[in-house]
């Protein structure tokens, strides 16, 4: 029933983030992956790399990358790709220009990018939210859209040419010869868009849990309002993805809310809103340290379970990643897999102290920057039934 009775004074929670304004040649995105030849302006680069604006990353035969950008978009290149991060602005814009090889983006709505582009030679291709490959070789550029829609524009001596809209399992192919048409088409579902499609998934529901830890209060307006846990996730997932848009889930809220009302579990209460926020602060510090007893044992029980893995380090940055626990990140021995753990569990938890463990230099400018205050986190606004 406190919880119940707190929902009046539930007003605001953040429901998408959005990167602070970037200067010229600040980080704005991480090299989450990378196996086989991978290089950074023309230099080996393995897991870990933090990237800036004007950055050419580029794999080889048999190798492959992985770049996430505001925790929000996550852009793959396959074998023998070669893209520059082009652009990035305050107004939440992702531009990358790809000169060869197939590359896979999946962006979501929680935070941070609202604005993506992948350009080429001949085409660009405009999203806000969704999953899509791009495969450019010396004769044409494919756009095939798994997810979401895209929109597909050629382009000659800067001046946009034609316009078309690729929907979900569509697919246009673009001519160099031809630059005034496309062809439009059934996507044909390749190993390559397999293997992303699949992996889109665990991204998903990676950057939700991650967002959850990061507001709680959000979960708890969801279970107030009568939702299970499993229902929230879902709502958060769906919100990620686009099924729906805070607007909506207001809304749905709002009408679960008034259900309960009219089962008598909400009743008309006359009290002071300073007495139910210290209510609900004495209950938000049991609840956390219950919960800090269970993370401890949950804690302790999985780098029990790492250090039997095939390869504890990965396994214990995953753990550290999916927690936000930096206990996991000291038991990493190698000390660039370390770092990039430690930083992103400072930023995750806006614990700045975290990043004085933090042996690289650049790393650690970039946790200080980032892990001081909630000033980089904006967004879209969900307003709560009074």
């Amino acid at each position: 029933m406190k919880n119940i009775l707190a929902l009046p004074v539930l007003l605001i929670f953040l429901i998408s983030c959005a990167p602070a304004p970037v200067a010229e040649a600040t980080i704005i995105a991480s090299l989450e992956g990378a196996e086989g030849s991978v290089s950074v302006n023309g230099s080996p680069a393995t897991e870990g790399k933090l990237l800036k604006t004007g950055d050419v990353v580029k794999t080889g035969l048999a190798s492959s990358a992985k770049m996430v950008f505001y925790d929000s978009a996550v852009l793959r290149l396959d074998e023998n790709t070669e893209i520059t991060i082009k652009y990035t602005s305050s107004e939440e814009k992702v531009s990358v220009y790809q000169t060869s090889g197939q590359t896979w983006s999946r962006i979501l709505h929680l935070s941070g990018v609202t604005e993506y582009d992948v350009e080429t030679p001949t085409t660009i291709a405009s999203v806000r939210g969704t999953g899509f490959k791009v495969k450019v070789t010396s004769d044409d550029t494919e756009v095939a859209v798994g997810e979401g829609e895209v929109e597909v524009s050629t382009k000659k001596d800067g001046k946009i040419l034609k316009r078309q809209l690729v929907k979900r399992l569509e697919r246009a192919m673009v001519r160099n010869n031809m630059l005034d048409s496309m062809e439009m088409s059934a996507m044909t579902e390749d190993s390559f868009m397999e293997l992303n499609l699949g992996e889109d998934e665990a991204f998903i529901d990676m950057m939700v849990k991650r967002f959850a830890k990061k507001h709680p209060r959000v979960v708890k307006a969801l279970k107030d309002a009568g939702y299970t846990s499993e229902d929230a996730h879902e709502w958060m997932r769906d919100l990620a993805t686009g099924e729906i848009t805070p607007e909506e889930m207001r809304a749905t809220i709002k009408d679960a809310m008034q259900d309960l009302e009219k089962e008598g579990v909400v009743r008309d209460i006359e009290t002071d809103t300073n007495a139910l926020e210290t209510e609900q602060a004495e209950q938000d510090i049991v609840e956390i340290e219950q919960t800090t007893v269970e993370q401890d044992v949950v804690g302790i029980e999985a780098r029990d379970a790492c250090a039997d893995a095939a390869d504890p380090d990965a396994c214990y940055n995953e753990r550290a990643t999916l927690t936000n626990d930096a206990t996991h990140c000291a038991s990493i021995q190698e000390q660039r897999t370390k770092d990039s753990c430690l930083s992103t569990v400072a930023i995750n938890m806006k614990d700045s102290t975290l990043c004085n463990d933090i042996v690289d230099n650049e790393k650690r400018v970039f946790c200080e920057q980032n892990a001081q205050t909630e000033n980089r986190i904006t967004g879209d606004v969900i307003v709560l039934p009074q």
